[in-house]
């Protein structure tokens, strides 16, 4: 099985179904689930797994919060945004509507029981902070 990372620009590229990690293991587990039942119950399905999604009504409050809204809401209180070290480190970060839009692309060229990760760019929480804050 390969799985297909597609960028905000439906750029492809291949990478194998390898987790090193017991959190990347569980999305495994999930891929390997969902090709079970296309095969044994003809399931037309596929993955879709959009990373670090945010957009409008995302939760802002409590350990669960996104850290985009978060953020956003200490600025608009007036708050110093909570950064850990530096704030340079990078995550990539997928606005609701790109995802949405993905997915709505991918649809029809995925074939079932695939998997695909939808990612944007990778940016610092700085440059986050600097472009809402404008």
């Amino acid at each position: 099985m390969v799985q297909l990372f597609m960028s905000q620009w439906m750029n492809y590229i291949l990478h194998p179904l390898n987790p090193t990690t017991a959190y990347a293991a569980g999305k495994a587990s999930a891929d390997l689930m969902l090709q079970s039942y296309v095969k044994m119950f003809n399931l037309d399905a596929f993955i879709a797994r959009p990373f670090n999604n945010y957009g409008p009504r995302q939760n802002y409050q409590g350990n669960f919060a996104g850290v985009i809204p978060k953020t956003i809401m200490k600025l608009l209180k007036g708050e110093p945004p909570e950064i850990h070290g530096s704030g340079d480190q990078s995550r990539d970060y997928v606005y609701v509507k790109g995802t949405v839009k993905a997915i709505v692309n991918i649809f029809d060229k995925l074939s079932t029981g695939e998997s695909i990760h939808i990612s944007s760019n990778h940016l610092t929480i700085i440059s986050l902070i600097e472009k809402y804050v404008e």
